[in-house]
């Protein structure tokens, strides 16, 4: 005669509540799920952002006598939001939100950024007010020699093309900035302007008669402002011209 055991549920008691072992194996198969539930999310998520890119496809556009309408090739930087041929653009420059100068400037498009970025020369940067001389990368160029990417020789340099505005936006720490009084104009920005001259002038009078033997009285007033500008010279002069006079008069 075989003697059959049974596997009896051993409870615990601990501060007043009673515990069952099987209690933790449940636990542990929970915390299990979650993590795999929780590393799904994230790795969809991850997916997401990855896959979350617009793209024109320029084998949408239509097609004439078995030819692309189109050159396929020359529309590739159009294939992202913002992008833009390479070439030469005439645009509004501004360092750090200041308007410094308005001129052509040459795009080139930077692997490393994905996008156009200007073609500078430390000659630019100079009269825009960026300390050349004490930058060791600037330092060592000439003054015409072509810069790419501004970060390379400026750290932290970061150029933004706004082509809908026709505006460069350079943002440029200001340790390598002169200090330099708000709405200074650089001197190599200085003209002496036309051959000229003004002649301003403010005239009154008036004239008063009287017919009881009073005084008859006549007075004029000229004020003249002319200047002559030759060269950097600028002459000013305000001039004021005053004539009065006083008649007797007898009685009627």
């Amino acid at each position: 005669m075989r003697c059959i055991t049974r596997q009896k549920k051993i409870n615990k008691q601990i501060n007043g509540h009673e515990t069952c072992p099987h209690n933790g194996l449940l636990h542990f198969q929970l915390k299990i799920v979650y993590q795999v539930i929780a590393g799904v999310i994230v790795a969809s998520s991850v997916v997401n952002s990855a896959l979350a890119d617009d793209y024109f496809s320029p084998n949408s556009l239509s097609v004439v006598n078995g030819q692309s309408v189109a050159d396929l090739q020359n529309l590739e930087q159009f294939s992202k939001p913002g992008g833009q041929m390479e070439g030469q653009y005439h645009v509004d420059i501004m360092v750090n939100g200041i308007s410094v100068d308005s001129k052509d400037i040459d795009f080139i498009y930077d692997k490393n950024s994905d996008q156009l970025i200007p073609v500078l020369t430390k000659a630019e940067l100079a009269a825009w007010g960026v300390k050349v001389d004490s930058l060791p990368k600037l330092a060592m160029l000439s003054s015409e020699e072509s810069i790419g990417a501004i970060d390379t020789v400026i750290p932290d340099a970061q150029p933004k093309l706004e082509l809908n505005q026709q505006r460069l936006r350079i943002s440029i720490p200001q340790i390598a900035m002169d200090k330099t009084a708000s709405g200074t104009v650089p001197m190599s920005q200085w003209e002496n302007g036309i051959p000229a001259l003004a002649l301003n002038y403010y005239y009154s009078g008036s004239n008063n008669w009287s017919r009881n033997g009073g005084k008859d009285t006549n007075s004029h007033y000229l004020n003249l402002r002319s200047g002559l500008n030759l060269g950097p010279w600028r002459l000013k002069t305000i001039r004021p011209i005053r004539i009065a006079r006083v008649k007797e008069n007898g009685g009627i």
